[in-house]
């Protein structure tokens, strides 16, 4: 008669072995996860707000005098004709030359103006706002946010 072939084989073990293996890995090497996440506050935005460059003729809505109203309209009308031709510079320095051919030279030269001409721009509007300022009193100053 022939000799039965035995069931378990040196596979079979070996099989066995991994899956034992894998299953006691899977259970006992894993870490705990994390625990529950409790509830946040929503965090105030760190980005800051937009910059606000005041103008003369904001001060209008305020309760002035006539005399202050006069100086405040002439402080205003000033820098919007000096705001003018600064726009007008800095359009004319930001623009392409009229044929579309400009040379890095150019180019670089376009920027410095315009860089200048910005700079001359807040400058003058800095200084209208503050001889603005200095019409009103201390309680009208108290009524306005300054920058």
């Amino acid at each position: 008669m022939a000799k039965p072939r035995p069931f378990f084989g040196p596979g079979l073990l070996v099989s066995l072995l991994a899956a034992a293996g894998a299953l006691a890995f899977g259970v006992l090497g894993r870490s705990p996860g994390p625990g529950p996440v409790a509830p946040q506050r929503p965090v105030a935005s760190t980005k800051p707000p937009p910059l606000r460059k005041p103008e003369p003729g904001e001060l209008l809505r305020l309760d002035l005098s006539s005399e202050q109203e006069a100086r405040v309209r002439a402080l205003d009308a000033d820098w919007r004709r000096e705001r003018a031709a600064l726009e007008s510079a800095m359009s004319a320095a930001s623009s392409p030359a009229r044929d579309g051919k400009r040379t890095l030279e150019q180019l670089r030269a376009g920027l410095q103006d315009y860089a200048a001409l910005s700079r001359r721009y807040d400058a003058v509007r800095q200084e209208h706002w503050n001889a603005s300022l200095r019409v009103l009193t201390p309680a009208q100053l108290r009524e306005i946010e300054t920058p």
